[in-house]
């Protein structure tokens, strides 16, 4: 997410704020990887990933997640529980998308990443077959 913001280039920055509805709110968001859900409505209840932000010798650490904001008629829908700063913003009208500020491999347990791409086609209502 931040590197559209961080290369100062206006198309870039624009295609993020107009078509991927989101801002940069910070490039180094938060020490811990636990993220929540701030949706009250299910399947969004009680629901939280744990991404990697300790070495391993399976998952690469993330050192810089991103903080990133709603914008242009786009709602917060996750948080990091750290700090409650945005993790992911989630936009549906004429189109659908989710942008998250940290990298969905980096989700430690594989279930919580199948929980995640279930509540991901949830919202923006995509047939699974």
């Amino acid at each position: 997410g931040s590197d559209l913001f961080h290369k100062k280039d206006s198309i870039d920055i624009k295609f993020s704020k107009e078509v991927l509805r989101y801002k940069l709110d910070s490039d180094h968001a938060v020490r811990s990887g636990r993220v929540i859900s701030v949706r009250k409505n299910p399947p969004f209840i009680d629901f939280s990933i744990l991404f990697n932000t300790n070495f391993s010798q399976n998952l690469y650490k993330v050192e810089a997640p991103d903080a990133i904001g709603s914008i242009n008629g786009s709602e917060t829908l996750f948080r990091y529980s750290e700090n409650y700063y945005s993790a992911g913003i989630g936009y549906k009208s004429e189109y659908g998308v989710i942008a998250i500020g940290f990298p969905f491999e980096s989700i430690i347990d594989p279930s919580e990443r199948i929980k995640l791409m279930k509540l991901i086609t949830d919202y923006l209502q995509i047939e699974r077959k």
